[in-house]
C-alpha cells in the first residue's frame, strides 16, 4: 500500500498507464528510469516540492524555453569504474564529457531564472568540469577513435606507420607489376590475408615470389604470398 493506495486503486486510477505514457516521452535513458519507478507520494511537504518543480517547468516552456538534455548518458557504470581504479573505455569517456557538457548546459540554461527558484535551486547543484570535458574531447572523437592530438608520442607513431604504409603499397605495387609479367598471377589484386598484404599467385608460380604463404584457394591453384620484402 501507498499513501493509503493499495494495488487496486492504482489499477482503477490507470496508475500504471498513465507511468508508461510518460516514460515513453522519457529524453533519456537516466528519465525513463526515473519514470518506470514512480510511485504516489506519501509525504505532502514533498508532493507540495514537486508541484511546484513541475509548474516552474511548465512556466520554462510556456516561454519558449527547454531544459537542454542533448548529451545526457548514464554514466553511472563507467563512474563506478573509476572509483575502485577501473579503467574506461574511449567511447565511456567520451560519454563522460558528454554528460559533463550538457550538466553545464543545463544549469547556463537556468543560471538567471529567478523566478523559477526550485529548478534553480536544482541545477546550481550541477558540477561543472569544463577541464576535464575539454581534456577528453581534445584525446577522442565522437566514434570513440583515440585522436593523435592525444599526445605527441602517438602522434609521432602513427606519422611511421603511414609512412611505413605508403613504403608497403609501393614494394607490394611493384612486386605485382613484375609477377603480372611472368604470368604467374591469378589475379591483378592486392589482398588481406590474417591481416597481412599479400597477392594471389598461381600455385605453379609459388616460387617466383619468396616470402610467406599465408592462404591457399579452396581448389589450391593460387596462394596468397605475402613478399618477403614487405614482411
Amino acid at each position: 500500500m501507498i499513501f493509503g493506495m493499495d494495488a487496486h486503486a492504482l489499477a482503477v486510477l490507470e496508475f500504471g498507464k498513465v507511468r508508461d505514457l510518460l516514460a515513453h516521452d522519457a529524453a533519456s535513458a537516466l528519465g525513463l528510469e526515473a519514470a518506470a519507478a514512480l510511485a504516489p507520494l506519501g509525504d505532502p511537504s514533498v508532493m507540495r516540492t514537486w508541484l511546484q518543480r513541475i509548474t516552474e517547468l511548465r512556466r520554462l516552456l510556456a516561454a519558449g524555453d527547454d531544459v537542454p538534455l542533448g548529451g545526457l548518458h548514464d554514466v553511472r557504470p563507467a563512474l563506478q569504474r573509476a572509483s575502485i581504479g577501473g579503467v574506461l573505455d574511449p567511447l565511456d569517456l567520451r560519454a563522460v564529457a558528454d554528460t559533463l557538457r550538457c550538466a553545464a548546459n543545463v544549469r547556463h540554461t537556468l543560471r538567471d531564472k529567478e523566478d523559477l527558484p526550485l529548478l534553480q535551486g536544482l541545477a546550481s547543484r550541477l558540477v561543472e568540469l569544463p577541464h576535464l570535458a575539454d581534456e577528453i574531447t581534445r584525446c577522442i572523437g565522437e566514434d570513440g577513435e583515440v585522436l593523435d592530438a592525444a599526445s605527441a608520442e602517438l602522434r609521432r607513431l602513427r606519422l611511421l606507420l603511414r609512412a611505413l604504409a605508403a613504403r608497403v603499397q609501393t614494394s607490394l605495387k611493384r612486386i605485382l607489376a613484375d609477377v603480372q609479367r611472368d604470368m604467374a598471377l591469378q589475379d591483378a589484386v592486392i589482398t588481406v590475408r590474417g591481416g597481412r598484404w599479400c597477392i594471389p599467385v598461381k600455385s605453379s608460380h609459388q616460387g617466383r615470389v619468396p616470402g610467406l604463404v599465408h592462404d591457399r584457394s579452396g581448389s589450391g591453384q593460387t596462394v596468397f604470398i605475402e613478399p618477403a620484402e614487405v614482411v
